[in-house]
């Protein structure tokens, strides 16, 4: 995640929830920081150390490589402070991972983790506009849910696809269409497919030369 797209790696981030949320070690499931809703998380990442704050919170310390942010009771969305889509500030449904790099040191991925048909429901209006109609859309959440199992390139082990054209856009819940949404949910599951796989369906808004 970055406002231009130039990088997928990072040493630092802030992120915030409209929901209390917390920090957690996924590998010992430990908490290591709660927060209350609109709070904001501070995190740095050095010498293969994780380091969390916040304004009222002594510094946490951490040597995992592999932390989880969730809100409380999954009530509510995240978002990363700072960062904007389409004009508007970001949120996220799900949680967000922060995975070490183990060949770029002190640089670390920022995942959302989120169930396929939510996802769906971002891409679809990112990437064709809703005024096309239902069935349109509908033929354009197949082949993005196509898309995003089978991608074209995974650059990084730590994630399938990123959140720009490089792969789909994908701008969060604050993006979603109420006809879009529609046409995810009544595609439900559907795949194309040939000899029993799912083909890797290509499209692109524009194509000129």
């Amino acid at each position: 995640f970055l406002q231009n797209f130039s990088k997928l790696l990072y040493n630092e981030t802030s992120i915030t929830s409209n929901a209390d949320f917390y920090v957690v070690d996924k590998q010992s499931k430990k908490k290591l920081l709660s927060l209350k809703n609109n709070e904001i998380l501070n995190i740095k990442y050095n010498n293969q150390k994780y380091i969390l704050s916040s304004d009222n919170k002594q510094n946490v310390e951490t040597t995992n490589n592999l932390l989880e942010i969730k809100t409380q009771n999954n009530d509510g969305n995240l978002q990363i402070v700072g960062l904007k889509r389409a004009g508007i500030d970001v949120s996220y449904d799900g949680t967000i991972e922060l995975i070490a790099n183990k060949t770029q040191i002190n640089k670390f991925a920022i995942v959302n983790v989120v169930p396929l048909e939510n996802y769906l429901k971002s891409v679809v209006p990112n990437e064709m506009p809703v005024r096309f109609g239902l069935e349109a859309l509908k033929a354009q959440a197949v082949a993005a849910r196509n898309y995003v199992l089978t991608p074209r390139t995974q650059a990084y082990k730590e994630f399938n696809v990123v959140d720009s054209v490089a792969s789909q856009v994908y701008y969060g819940v604050n993006t979603e269409a109420d006809l879009a949404t529609r046409a995810v949910m009544e595609t439900d599951g559907i795949v194309a497919l040939y000899n029993n796989e799912p083909i890797l369906a290509l499209y692109s808004s524009t194509a000129g030369g």
